[in-house]
C-alpha cells in the first residue's frame, strides 16, 4: 500500500506545481492611481460635505504600499469602521506617487502639511466642509501601521466625526 501511495503523492505534487497550471501573478487593482486627482476630487467632496454635514477624510497613500491598501480595505469593508466612514465622511484618496519619485499631486500634499513625512503612508487628514484642516501632526496619533488596530482607527474616526444634530 505504501509503495502505491508515494508515487501517487509525488505525481500529485508535481502536477500541482506544473507551470501550465499556475495562475499568472496579477497585480492588485489600482486604488489610489485610479482615483480622480485630488485637485479635482477635493473641491467636489467639500461641496458635498457642506450640503450633507459630513467631513472629508483624505487618505494619503499609494498603490505600491501594502499598508495603504490595507488601510483602504479596513476603512471600506471592516464592519466596525465602514459604516462610521460612510455616515460621517467623504473619502478622498490622495496618491502620493512613486516611492522615491516626485509627489503626484504636490499642491494638495503640501497644502495639508505632508502628513506622512514623519510617520509614513497611509496618513489620514480630516477636513471640515469649509476646507479647514482639523488634524495636524500634533493632534493626529495615527501611524502608518494603524490599519492593524481597528479600535484605534475607530477612536480616531469617532473623535473627528462631525457632531450629530441634537447631540
Amino acid at each position: 500500500m505504501r509503495s502505491l501511495l508515494l508515487p501517487l503523492l509525488a505525481a500529485g505534487l508535481a502536477a500541482g506545481c506544473a507551470p501550465h497550471l499556475r495562475q499568472p501573478h496579477l497585480p492588485p487593482p489600482a486604488l489610489y492611481s485610479a482615483s480622480p486627482a485630488p485637485s479635482l476630487a477635493l473641491p467636489a467632496a467639500l461641496r458635498t460635505a457642506s450640503s450633507t454635514g459630513k467631513r472629508v477624510l483624505l487618505v494619503f497613500g499609494a498603490d505600491w504600499c501594502s499598508d495603504s491598501r490595507a488601510m483602504h480595505r479596513r476603512l471600506t469593508t471592516d464592519p466596525t469602521l465602514a459604516p462610521l466612514v460612510t455616515e460621517s465622511f467623504h473619502l478622498v484618496l490622495v496618491d502620493v506617487g512613486e516611492r522615491h519619485g516626485p509627489l503626484w499631486d504636490a499642491p494638495v500634499v503640501q497644502t495639508y502639511g505632508q502628513p506622512f513625512q514623519d510617520r509614513g503612508i497611509p496618513a489620514l487628514v480630516v477636513l471640515d466642509p469649509d476646507g479647514t484642516q482639523l488634524t495636524h501632526r500634533d493632534n493626529n496619533p495615527l501611524v502608518d501601521s494603524d490599519h492593524r488596530r481597528p479600535r484605534r482607527l475607530r477612536a480616531f474616526l469617532q473623535r473627528w466625526a462631525p457632531p450629530r444634530p441634537g447631540s
